[in-house]
């Protein structure tokens, strides 16, 4: 073998193996933007939440609701566990308009990374959870919020979450004041008023839940 061939093969492996080295550390740097938003979010921070996220006009109108929403979760969720125990924790995912799975809840450590240059797309283990695009912006890795849904989905989104916000903001406190006996009961409460939140004509397909008064 030449020793230019040597130096040329020497010199690819050199690039392959740091190749490999940067796209190690690209993961765990997406793994730590995942978990300092979902954090940040978690506590209320929203401006602190923000420096890990890419958005637009739009999308950051989206990200100040779901904060709220969040927000309004994690009190849901406390009064629970306070008032029911383990059996508590539940609450919160299931039913109609139940936020399971949304990228506040991921902790992205056990996540499946594809990374593809600046861009990348992490699919968190957790079931049903939807993959979450990042995108490598001034040298930080950052959640991808400006494609978050179109125009016509961010107008009928937003008063929605807004809606879910205040149904989990009144059932906490309905928890807090001793309105339910057991947690079967504050899931039963949580459902009827996000029904009546979210579907006012009644059931799905417009059949009232009760017979009209005379």
């Amino acid at each position: 073998m030449s020793t230019s061939l040597r130096t040329l093969l020497s010199t690819l492996v050199i690039v392959i193996c740091a190749a490999t080295y940067v796209r190690a550390d690209d993961k765990d740097d997406i793994k730590a933007a995942g978990k300092a938003f979902g954090d940040a979010m978690r506590s209320g921070d929203v401006a602190a939440a923000k420096k890990h996220v890419l958005t637009t006009e739009k999308s950051e109108k989206f990200l100040d609701v779901l904060a709220d929403l969040t927000k309004a979760k994690n009190k849901l969720t406390d009064a629970s566990v306070a008032k029911f125990g383990e059996d508590g924790k539940g609450i919160v995912n299931q039913g109609p308009g139940m936020m399971a799975n949304s990228p506040t809840d991921h902790t992205f450590d056990d996540a499946d990374i594809e990374v593809k240059g600046d861009t990348a797309l992490v699919t968190p283990k957790a079931p049903a959870a939807k993959p979450v695009n990042f995108k490598k912006e001034g040298g930080e890795w950052k959640l991808d919020f400006t494609a978050v849904a179109s125009d016509t989905q961010m107008e009928r989104g937003l008063p929605i979450m807004q809606k879910m916000a205040t149904v989990m903001n009144d059932t906490a406190a309905e928890i807090h004041d001793g309105k339910y006996e057991s947690v079967d009961a504050a899931k039963l409460g949580l459902r009827q008023k996000m029904i009546a939140a979210l579907m006012p004509n009644g059931a799905p397909g417009g059949r009232p839940t009760a017979p009209p008064s005379n």
